[in-house]
């Protein structure tokens, strides 16, 4: 009995101290896992965030951090910027979701994968990270993903657009490679200037990329700035022949210039008096 006692003494202590240390560890853990990939920038209108992907959704305001795994969601007439730690930049236009699928950056690899549910996202790439993909890719990437299409820098601005069962890119500025995951082995580039529209039945390769009008160019400037409808954007799209061939179509801003036009209002003659 006298010999037991301090030996289930040293046993609770020797417990406790191993369960002190397995903590801190996991805190340790936890903590580097915790850590914030980027942070709101820009915050206007009513956005909103599910941390994990989880309910509830908590109100987002500028300077808010962002995490791996994070959903973000704009309502009608908001828009909101992150900038990544490591000088990524995105930019989230109204009525949007974007999923932070992965992110991890350090000296020898980076990997950044936005999910484009529905909406529209402008990207912006800084040249130190478009050199680190062109030197190794396979290590180094970063793209936005939707339903339809997958866009992944081999330049430094570019913009997409997911909208029912299609997703338009339009890049400002370097090359962007496409593809349809359901075609992964089936890859187009699209280069500054130009404008393509990938449709979920269809590999990439069956939109080739054409120059993109002035018109468009205002259009997807105007979806950021929440001056034009994205109703109009899925009207182009949807107006826009697919299949084989769909490049050699001119836009549909081309073949009816005022359809994009507001109409004047029509102007009621008073009754007649008898």
């Amino acid at each position: 009995m006298f010999i037991g006692q301090p030996y289930k003494k040293m046993m609770v202590l020797f417990g406790f101290s191993l369960f002190l240390i397995s903590g801190v560890v996991l805190y340790g853990f936890q903590t580097r896992a915790a850590d914030p990939v980027g942070k709101f920038t820009l915050v206007e209108g009513n956005v909103d965030i599910l941390r994990g992907g989880a309910m509830p959704a908590l109100s987002v305001k500028m300077g808010d951090p962002v995490f791996v795994k994070d959903v973000v969601r704009t309502k009608s007439g908001a828009k909101a910027e992150i900038l990544f730690v490591d000088g990524n930049q995105i930019k989230i236009s109204q009525r949007s979701r974007i999923d932070i699928s992965e992110y991890s950056t350090d000296e020898t690899k980076s990997m950044g994968i936005i999910k484009l549910p529905r909406g529209k996202v402008e990207a912006c790439v800084p040249e130190k990270v478009v050199k680190r993909i062109t030197v190794s890719p396979k290590a180094n990437r970063f793209e936005i993903q939707t339903p339809v299409a997958v866009a992944g820098v081999r330049g430094t601005g570019y913009s997409v657009y997911q909208s029912g069962n299609s997703a338009t890119i339009y890049v400002t500025e370097g090359v962007v490679y496409v593809f349809n995951p359901k075609f992964p082995d089936q890859v187009i580039e699209v280069h500054a200037g130009e404008i393509v529209t990938i449709y979920a039945d269809q590999p990439a390769t069956a939109s080739k990329p054409r120059k993109a009008t002035e018109e468009e160019k205002k259009m997807f400037e105007r979806l950021v700035l929440m001056e034009e409808p994205s109703g109009v954007l899925d009207f182009i799209i949807m107006t826009t022949p697919s299949g084989p061939g769909i490049s050699t179509q001119p836009p549909i801003t081309e073949t009816y210039p005022d359809a994009l036009r507001p109409r004047p209002e029509i102007q009621q003659e008073p009754p007649k008096e008898r």
